[in-house]
């Protein structure tokens, strides 16, 4: 294939053989010319056939030319493609200097097709310089032909090395017929990398001194007074090369396989099942011809291979089928190999299944080991656990006992001491009995510690919820403390935002026994200001309240270094403070594990000097209880409504004067929350009698002096002093008295009596009835009076003579006939003759004990006729008390029995209407 263009300078033709081959003939060499100018002229394409003898042969060819402009940047050109036939139309052998007719049969349809992935290049340069691009060679590395055309081809991502190679290799080939041929790559930028095979071909070889521009010159090879030029197809390489590198990749992958494969400890085979007892192996592993070789008694194993033809047990054989088939992952031990296998099985289609079969012999082993160590562990664990529950149980046993012999003792002498002061002892006598009786309680107290907490240890406490008001329940545990709060002038604040009517499931009697313990600790520690009692409900939802109650005082507070044993049994700050203040430290340790018991928990903060703040958190849920069951909580209820009814004309002022800001600050929040207006003063001068008529002055006993009742009656001021109000004052006992048109308001403030008190100035005195018992204790029973329990007959069942005394001196001052017997068989023979309302009956008796001739009661004497039963026990752990009604008996009291417990216990259950 020839190119022609025109000359810049004339209409001559100047001829650059870009291929050659085709000598000796001027005959072809004519015609050849013809056509190309006329197709220079024309600027349209043109095809011709003709012959021509060649070497003494006659051939045939076809001659096609084309006029175009982009070979060479606008130039007229025209290319020619020459074609040769022998006369027995075989085609010829292409000269190595001649380019395939497909690419003119390309170039036909477009010229910037045709030379596909061309360039032409300057060889003499060391980089390598393009003089002209196609389209296909500017796709190829996605760049626009003034990017690719008179730049370096190491712009174009080859490397330099490379292209100087290429040069130098180029200059050598100058006139040569064969192509030079490159495979490479280039790592173009925007292309990504590119695999090339170039064949470059040498087209020019002009005398540089005929009339060429200067532009022909560029790039030329000048070589004895001539211009050399190359062009180069260049095929794209880079799918191929990636399919390749594919290839070779998973050739590596799969030789890597393979390795793993033939090292690998493990069985890997492919099977396919023909039947239950044939297989076909598709693939076998070196671990697993190993073994089939062995199974098969060392006949060689090949692929495709079946258990038949090497000999193996149809019995074996059924036996991996059915592993393979219907199991993917099953443990399996063969006879033949000796060996335990994990086979992991998997269908991959054609009845054919991939199985792996792993040998875990050694891992049987130690399961094996292992399952007989822990059976023998478990077998220890039992022995273990039945010495400990006997640990338990004679531990159990012991407390019981020892709280029995401890309480009995001390039940007469609280008792006795309680009978003393029944005959008003004066003077010295007084003191004494006194002392004797606040030296037993706080004895009963450390007992009562020890004796929790070793039930707690023991797993033995066990919370026995029932309902109960929980304002009611909290507010009353300041009572308990009140009287010693008042011997060291300490005021005690109770602040709550609990609504009234709330009742809750909860164990009264833990409960309170954990406000208690951080109240009287509290005051303890505390030798001047107050201590505060908060309750707060945190979250409420339908089923349940969370609770938060905290105990601050302004004591002597807990040293850095002493607050990490804080809930440590048998402990304290300091051994001083054991000196000073007494106690066993066993208080709080139980606090918190009752309050853990409870779900909740007890943290603290405190300052060395200034006080100390205990918070208590526990959820409780709410009783199903309602409301109109319990009437004192709803009386409280309709007060507070019928308060928060008053209008504001209707309202008067309060005024509050107390020397203590804290509950200042309290009775001011929670009568605001009502709709009062408060005044706070903290000295009574401030007071003045600038108020209306009806104000209420609510005032501290500290801070009164006579003149300001005068003043309250005068200005008609309705006066409520509140102090320590002795009983000796008057014979009602009642915390809300009146005293010449004032009223006197006992200390502690509880809200409930403030509320009825208001209830009372706005409207009017109330007849009241007799406080209910709570819901905790309530069991259905009216109340009755002491003088209602004169004609009851009670049987006490008591083996020690000093308990019998005691008891018996305390049912004689309620005016209570009373027999007495000292064991089980002796109460039976005295309910033959007698019918009694009320049995006092003591757990621990000889010859019958008190839970057996209940059991023989309930079984033989009918439940009309039968007496109510109570039992007397020293042993205070909740099993016994669980026992004892299970039996039979209604109740229980522990030692050491006090007669206002024992006088409510009877009116509890004896009703009037009995006889």
């Amino acid at each position: 294939m020839d190119a022609i263009n025109s000359s810049d300078r004339g209409d001559s033709l100047h001829k650059r053989h870009l291929l050659t081959g085709i000598r000796n003939s001027d005959h072809l060499d004519k015609c050849f010319w013809d056509c190309v100018s006329n197709c220079l002229k024309t600027e349209k394409p043109l095809k011709k056939q003709f012959e021509s003898p060649i070497e003494g042969q006659i051939k045939f060819y076809s001659l096609r030319c084309k006029f175009t402009r982009t070979l060479v940047e606008g130039v007229p050109s025209v290319l020619a493609s020459i074609r040769g036939k022998k006369h027995d139309h075989m085609p010829r052998a292409p000269s190595a200097a001649s380019l395939d007719e497909i690419y003119f049969l390309e170039l036909s349809q477009n010229v910037s097709e045709l030379i596909s992935q061309t360039i032409m290049y300057d060889p003499t340069s060391k980089d390598m310089m393009s003089l002209h691009a196609t389209a296909a060679w500017c796709k190829m590395f996605k760049q626009s032909p003034d990017k690719v055309t008179g730049v370096w081809l190491e712009s174009l991502g080859f490397g330099i090395e490379q292209t100087y190679w290429w040069g130098q290799q180029l200059v050598k080939h100058v006139g040569a017929s064969d192509p030079f041929i490159i495979e490479n790559w280039a790592d173009n930028a925007e292309a990504g990398r590119r695999y090339i095979r170039c064949s470059f071909y040498y087209v020019d070889s002009i005398d540089r001194n005929t009339g060429l521009s200067e532009r022909d010159k560029v790039g030329a090879v000048i070589r004895d007074d001539h211009l050399y030029r190359f062009i180069a197809i260049s095929a794209d390489l880079t799918n191929e090369m990636i399919q390749k590198e594919q290839v070779e990749e998973t050739n590596r992958i799969n030789q890597l396989l393979r390795l793993f494969f033939d090292t690998s400890p493990t069985l890997m085979t492919v099977l396919e099942p023909v039947d239950d007892t044939t297989l076909f192996y598709h693939f076998a592993n070196t671990k697993a011809a190993q073994a089939i070789e062995y199974l098969s008694g060392g006949k060689p194993f090949t692929i495709g291979s079946n258990s038949k033809e090497l000999g193996i047990s149809d019995d074996h054989i059924r036996m991996w089928v059915d592993a393979i088939r219907h199991h993917s992952v099953m443990d399996m031990y063969d006879p033949v190999l000796g060996e335990w296998f994990r086979i992991v099985s998997r269908s991959i289609g054609s009845n054919r299944y991939s199985c792996v079969a792993t040998t875990v012999t050694h891992l049987k082993s130690l399961e094996e080991e292992l399952r007989k160590n822990q059976e023998h562990l478990e077998q220890m664990v039992q022995v273990r656990t039945q010495e400990l529950n006997c640990a338990l149980e004679v531990k159990s046993r012991f407390l019981a006992t020892m709280s029995h012999e401890i309480r009995t003792p001390l039940s007469a002498i609280i008792g006795t001491l309680e009978l003393l002061f029944l005959k008003s002892p004066q003077g010295e006598m007084k003191e004494l009995l006194q002392i004797g009786k606040t030296c037993a309680d706080q004895l009963l107290i450390i007992i009562n510690d020890i004796l929790d907490l070793s039930k707690i240890e023991a797993g033995g406490l066990v919370l026995d919820e029932q309902v109960y008001c929980l304002e009611s329940l909290i507010e009353s545990c300041i009572e308990v403390v009140s009287v010693q709060a008042k011997s060291k002038d300490i005021s005690l604040v109770h602040d709550s935002n609990i609504d009234l009517s709330l009742l809750v499931n909860v164990d009264g009697v833990r409960l309170r026994q954990v406000i208690i313990n951080l109240l009287g600790n509290a005051v303890k520690f505390t030798s001047k200001g107050h201590v505060l009692l908060k309750a707060r409900t945190m979250e409420e939802t339908e089923e349940d309240v969370q609770v938060e109650i905290s105990v601050e005082d302004t004591g002597i507070g807990i040293s850095e270094e002493f607050k990490s044993i804080v809930f440590t049994p048998f402990t304290q700050s300091d051994f001083s403070i054991t000196r000073k203040y007494g106690g066993t430290g066993l208080g709080l340790s139980i606090c918190k594990r009752i309050a853990q018991l409870m779900g909740g928990d007890i943290s603290f903060t405190s300052r060395e000097g200034y006080g100390t703040q205990f918070t208590f958190t526990v959820r409780l849920k709410r009783a199903n209880t309602a409301m109109s069951e319990d009437q004192d909580r709803q009386e409280m209820v309709e007060i507070l409504r019928k308060l928060k009814t008053l209008n504001q004309e209707e309202k008067k002022r309060i005024v509050i004067c107390y020397s203590c800001p804290v509950q200042s600050s309290v009775l001011q929040r929670r009568l605001e929350a009502l709709g009062f207006t408060c005044d706070v003063h903290t000295r009574s001068e401030d007071v003045g009698n600038q108020h209306a008529s009806g104000t209420v002055i609510l005032m501290d006993e500290r801070l009164h002096h006579p003149s300001m009742r005068e003043m309250c009656t005068e200005k008609g001021y309705k006066l409520i002093i509140t102090g320590h109000h002795s009983h000796d004052d008057d014979d009602t006992g009642d915390d809300v008295k009146m005293l010449n048109g004032n009223f006197k308001l006992s200390k502690p403030v509880r809200w409930g009596n403030v509320l009825r008190l208001l209830h009372t100035i706005y409207f009017g005195l109330k007849e009241t009835k007799a406080p209910e018992p709570s819901l905790g204790e309530r069991r259905g029973e009216r109340k009755v009076t002491e003088t209602e329990l004169t004609d009851k007959k009670i049987l006490l069942a008591e083996d020690n003579p000093l308990n019998q005394k005691i008891i018996s001196r305390m049912l004689q001052s309620l005016h209570i006939d009373v027999d007495i017997v000292g064991d089980g068989v002796q109460v039976i023979e005295k309910l033959k003759e007698t019918r009694y309302h009320l049995i006092l009956m003591d757990c621990m008796m000889p010859i019958m004990g008190g839970i057996e001739c209940t059991e023989y009661i309930t079984q033989h004497i009918p439940e009309e006729t039968r007496p109510v039963i109570v039992a007397l026990t020293a042993d205070a752990f909740e099993e016994n008390t669980r026992k004892c009604l299970e039996v039979g008996m209604k109740d229980t009291m522990t030692k050491p029995v006090k007669r206002e417990q024992l006088y409510q216990t009877i009116k509890r259950w004896c009703s009037p209407k009995e006889t």
